[in-house]
């Protein structure tokens, strides 16, 4: 990941502790099926009003794995927390259940379960968003949240993303997908922000991210160094900018080798960076030029070098691959680039 989100606690988080408790509940549970497998709240709350989607699906799951042999049980049990260890996951130390791992008695419903504990119960239940808060609020609550307001997709560096001022969100992606790892689906640790682009069919969508190297990046690890991007213009046509070739190189200064090669397989990141790169670059260097000879800062300045560094500056910190991309420009074909951007300046 480019950037990394700082998690936060909300209340949003309750339903996945709800669901994780029935099921510590109900591992050595031999009793008939009772309301008092669930916590009050959550019964209370939630589950009194959604009999169809939550309470008799519980209740069948509960019949059938009462029948079962101890080992079984507790293995069945135990899975559905451990898969909700995101970062022990992503770090490759703990291997989630996909659907297919769940036993063949008990699979389909239990996958049925989790995927409407998602759909039906955090994204639609009026009752939910009347106790807890719905996905709007949540996306609002993280963005207002120390550095969580990144300008662009932290994935890809690329799409802007919506702030805490707008009056809708990003989607939320299911890093590990929700079809693949259903006892994941309503952990917000799972739940990443992204842009529709990188969580659409062609990129991410529901890839299962740990089939590439086994580890991936954890969105909420805030002792993990964040990405950097090196863009080297090995070769620039000012006849047809977007025919220019480009070498790109990612780095993190804690390693991560098998992290950022998984990265940019999950998300299609190099083709990408490569298109967005060469189409934007007769409109990045236009409006660098033309911002360095502004006349606000000719005023202040005379050296041309004191304002292209100035004005290097004041993309370094947001716009991250324009930066990268302008940085190497004027590094290794100032003059040429200078005169062929100029070109199309309204200054000329």
């Amino acid at each position: 990941m480019i950037k990394i989100y700082s998690f936060i606690e909300t209340p949003h988080s309750k339903l996945n502790e709800f669901v994780m408790a029935f099921f510590e509940r109900i591992e050595f549970e031999t009793s008939e099926f009772s309301i008092e497998f669930f916590e009050k709240e959550f019964y209370d709350n939630l589950v009194v009003h959604h009999k169809g989607i939550l309470l008799n699906r519980f209740k069948a799951i509960y019949n059938i794995v009462k029948g079962w042999e101890q080992a079984p049980r507790s293995a069945f049990c135990q899975a559905i927390s451990t898969s909700n260890e995101i970062k022990e996951i992503c770090e490759g130390k703990v291997i989630p259940w996909k659907d297919i791992d769940i036993p063949e008695e008990v699979r389909v419903i239990t996958k049925e379960l989790f995927i409407k504990l998602y759909e039906d119960t955090l994204k639609e239940s009026k009752y939910f968003k009347e106790y807890y808060g719905d996905l709007l609020s949540h996306y609002h609550t993280l963005k207002k949240s120390g550095n969580n307001d990144f300008e662009y997709c932290p994935a890809c560096g690329i799409t802007e993303m919506k702030t805490f001022e707008d009056s809708d969100r990003d989607q939320y992606d299911h890093y590990l997908p929700k079809d693949k790892y259903p006892f994941s689906s309503i952990n917000f640790k799972n739940l990443v922000p992204i842009c529709s682009t990188c969580n659409s069919f062609t990129n991410k969508s529901d890839k299962d991210i740990l089939s590439y190297e086994g580890v991936v990046f954890y969105p909420f690890d805030e002792k993990q160094s964040e990405i950097d991007i090196a863009v080297n213009i090995t070769h620039i046509d000012f006849d047809n900018l977007s025919d220019s070739t480009l070498d790109l190189n990612y780095t993190c200064t804690n390693g991560k080798l098998k992290e950022i090669e998984a990265w940019k397989n999950i998300y299609n990141i190099v083709k990408r960076h490569n298109d967005h790169i060469r189409g934007s670059l007769k409109r990045w260097y236009t409006r660098f030029w033309e911002s360095v000879n502004d006349k606000t800062l000719t005023s202040i300045s005379n050296d041309e070098k004191i304002r292209t560094k100035v004005c290097l500056q004041q993309l370094e910190k947001r716009k991250y691959l324009e930066y990268q991309t302008l940085k190497n420009l004027v590094t290794t074909y100032q003059y040429t680039a200078k005169s062929q951007s100029m070109s199309y300046s309204l200054y000329n």
